[in-house]
């Protein structure tokens, strides 16, 4: 039988709960199960953040299908105009 202290059966009588040696430790015990839970959620959810990026970076490329060699082709710009060779002062000076 386990005796208890004066204080405890104090604490008893007033109403408080007790908690005795192997139920702390069971309580910590299962704290750190939860501890473990956590960690393992916030582990998951980072990847699914990850995984739900490269979903959407992956998703940007696809108007390239089926035309990648003809997108990869370079093309004029329409700010060409403003390089050197058609300049309008050039231009000017050939006529």
């Amino acid at each position: 039988m386990l005796v208890l202290s004066d204080n405890i059966d104090r604490a008893t009588q007033k109403g408080f709960k007790v908690c005795l040696q192997t139920d702390y430790q069971e309580k910590l015990r299962g704290h750190f199960y939860i501890d473990i839970y956590i960690a393992a959620i916030m582990v998951l959810v980072s990847c699914l953040l990850l995984f739900s990026f490269l979903i959407s970076f992956l998703k940007r490329l696809l108007p390239l299908q089926g035309a990648r060699l003809i997108a990869l082709i370079p093309r004029v710009m329409p700010w060409a105009r403003s390089f050197w060779a058609f300049s309008p002062y050039l231009n000017h000076m050939r006529n």
